[in-house]
Parts: structure tokens; C-alpha cells; sequence
């Protein structure tokens, strides 16, 4: 770029008079080291005039500039000292002019969210920043041990996460459940008679705690999966076409009311239940499906309709008039489920040859 150019961008980012060209030239000159001292501190006084709004928000847009700092900016030992300044100084600037120049609102990505109802008609909103909660001895608490509910009595608790939204939780025997958005799981506060069930809308990741003499049973829409312990996933979204079980370790044994089709599972296998007469097993690389609760979208495992309907899930989006001939190639890479959904969908842009519009919550595609 031209000396010319970075000061005429500059100037007109002091006089509060610039573009959107003149604010990426001045972040490129601080991310170089263009700017002098004096430049850096005029930046810093020019924005002390701003206000940044949203704190979550720039957190989000620090935390990714800062990666990209320590991917393309390589300070030498002479620029050091200088480094975590110019850093600063670029967060700075991003902060205010997200608000500046953005068509839309950023969409961040889902974060935990979950409401906790129980049958006696109490409701709880659950703490966002809770690692999850445990059932256990009659009372309900944090993982940090903080208390949420204590009762002798058995209740039936409905553990809901909204879109956008996922949460973990520790059944009363040991079993670890982790919610994805939109997806509800019932269950007793306590197990007690020969079996441990639960039901589940949407979709789930078990990891069952073994007890041979009680068996693990997850309802799902007309379907049964019942485990002694092991590690599985349930997909049984009320959107999508298939219901389907994923195995990781252990054995699962899937059956279903409709047809009475049966099938056991062995570890890296998959029940697909088409809920009408169709339930097929095939093998699958399971870390493919369970990606989701390590904050990873896996494009090989899905077509993009599907990838679409989990970013609905997980965005709170709407993507509108989703064309017929959507592209069914298979695309092989890894989402991050922490990005925001521009940067998301900047990737799926490249990658299956369509373009995206944002308005609002809404989404529009089209196939180039």
C-alpha cells in the first residue's frame, strides 16, 4: 500500500469522516507497525470520543484478532515491546467500527443457555456461566457445588435449551448428559425401580454410567435405546428426516415401535431410523457426530441443507427460501461453532459455490 494512501485513510478516521476502505488501511498500518508513536496515540485519543456498546461483542472480534495477529504478525525482538501496543491498538479500532460500518449486527455463536422445569410447576433459569449442574442424593447443584433445589421427594425435572443454547447435567446414578440446542431432556431427580429412563427431543451426547443390573434407557420420539453403560449420541431433531444413533464405546440395542425393527450396535456404528419402516446400521467414524460437544461442526458427515438446519439450531436463524438445487457435494474440513456466523458463513461461501445475504435473523442463499 502507499504512504499516501495510509495517511489520507488516516486522516480521515482522526476527522471521524472515513469509509470502510479507510478503516481497513489504518488497521493493516497498525498490524505492520506503519504508524508511528504519534499515530497510535491519536488513534487512541480519536476513539476515546467513541462508544464500544456491546462488551461481549468486542470480546468476540478480540479474541479473533488476536489470533490473527499471532498468525501473520511475526514481531522481530527490535518490534517486541511494541507488539502487545499495536495489538491494542487494533482491538480498539475494531471495537468502534463494528458499529460503524456493519451491514448487520454480528450473530454470535450459541453459548449455554437451558431452563430447568419440574412437574411441581417450579422453573429455573440456569446460570450461563455454570460448567452444568448435578443431580445427586435428592439435591440439584452447579458443578461448582452452588445450590439450585433440594428435595426428598422424586420429581421428574425437564431440562430445555433453547436455540442457541446448550447445557450439561449429571444424572442422579453418575450418567453425564450434554444438551444440544433446541432439544429438551425429562428425567427423574432420582432413579428408582429396575431401570434408569429418560427421554430426549433433539439431540444429546450420553456418557451412562455402568450398572449392569439397571439398565440405561433413552425414549426418543417411537424409538428405544436401551444401554447398561457407554457412550453414545442421539440425533432425533423433529426437523430433520432420520433419527440417528451413534455408538463411541459399548454396546447399544435400538428398537422401535412402529415396525418392531430391531438392531444391536457395536463401537463406530450408526442405527438410521427413517421413522417409518427403515432402520439400517452402518459404519461411521463416531467422532464425526459428536464433534458438536468440542465446539465443532463436521462438514464431511452431513449434506449442507443439514449443516444449514444445525446453524438455525445453534445461530438462531432463519435461513429463508433455501434453494432446491443446493449443492450435495461432500465438503471435508471443521467448523468451529465459536466463530460468528458471518465467518461461518464466509467459509461455506467458499467452499459450495453459494452466497449469503443476512437481514436481521433472517438468511438468504442463492446458488452462483
Amino acid at each position: 500500500m502507499e504512504r499516501s494512501d495510509i495517511n489520507q485513510a488516516f486522516q480521515s478516521f482522526i476527522n471521524g469522516d472515513y469509509t470502510e476502505e479507510d478503516l481497513a488501511l489504518v488497521l493493516s498500518a497498525v498490524a505492520d507497525g506503519t504508524l508511528n508513536d504519534g499515530d497510535l496515540t491519536r488513534c487512541i485519543e480519536r476513539l476515546s470520543e467513541e462508544e464500544v456498546k456491546d462488551q461481549e461483542l468486542v470480546q468476540h472480534i478480540a479474541n479473533n484478532v488476536e489470533r490473527e495477529l499471532m498468525l501473520k504478525v511475526r514481531p522481530t525482538k527490535v518490534r517486541k515491546m511494541y507488539f502487545l501496543r499495536y495489538a491494542a491498538a487494533i482491538l480498539i479500532v475494531l471495537g468502534i467500527g463494528i458499529y460503524r460500518y456493519a451491514a448487520q449486527p454480528v450473530i454470535l455463536a450459541g453459548k449455554n443457555s437451558a431452563v430447568l422445569t419440574f412437574d411441581d410447576g417450579q422453573e429455573i433459569a440456569l446460570k450461563e456461566n455454570a460448567q452444568g449442574f448435578v443431580n445427586a442424593n435428592g439435591q440439584i447443584a452447579y458443578a461448582d457445588g452452588t445450590a439450585i433445589r433440594k428435595d426428598d421427594k422424586v420429581l421428574t425435572a425437564k431440562l430445555a435449551t433453547p436455540r442457541a443454547g446448550q447445557y450439561k447435567v449429571m444424572l442422579d446414578d453418575g450418567t453425564k448428559v450434554y444438551l444440544n440446542a433446541a432439544s429438551v431432556l425429562s428425567y427423574p431427580t432420582r432413579f428408582v425401580g429396575a431401570t434408569r429412563e429418560v427421554t430426549l427431543e433433539g439431540e444429546a451426547y450420553f456418557e451412562v454410567a455402568k450398572n449392569p443390573q439397571k439398565p440405561f434407557i433413552v425414549h426418543v420420539q417411537q424409538q428405544k435405546i436401551q444401554v447398561l453403560g457407554t457412550l453414545f449420541n442421539v440425533n432425533a431433531y423433529s426437523n430433520e428426516r432420520f433419527i440417528k444413533t451413534t455408538l463411541v464405546e459399548g454396546s447399544v440395542a435400538v428398537s422401535e415401535s412402529l415396525h418392531q425393527n430391531k438392531a444391536t450396535l457395536k463401537p463406530s456404528q450408526q442405527a438410521i431410523w427413517d421413522k417409518g419402516t427403515s432402520l439400517t446400521v452402518v459404519a461411521v467414524d463416531p467422532s464425526e457426530y459428536t464433534a458438536w460437544i468440542n465446539g465443532e461442526i463436521m462438514l464431511s458427515s452431513v449434506e449442507l441443507p443439514e449443516i444449514l438446519r444445525q446453524l438455525e439450531r445453534w445461530y438462531d436463524v432463519t435461513f429463508e427460501d433455501v434453494p432446491a438445487n443446493l449443492p450435495t457435494k461432500t465438503v471435508f474440513g471443521v467448523l468451529d461453532r465459536t466463530l460468528s456466523l458471518k465467518e461461518i458463513l464466509n467459509t461455506l461461501e467458499k467452499n459450495y459455490g453459494v452466497k449469503f445475504k443476512i437481514n436481521g435473523r433472517r438468511v438468504a442463499i442463492e446458488v452462483l
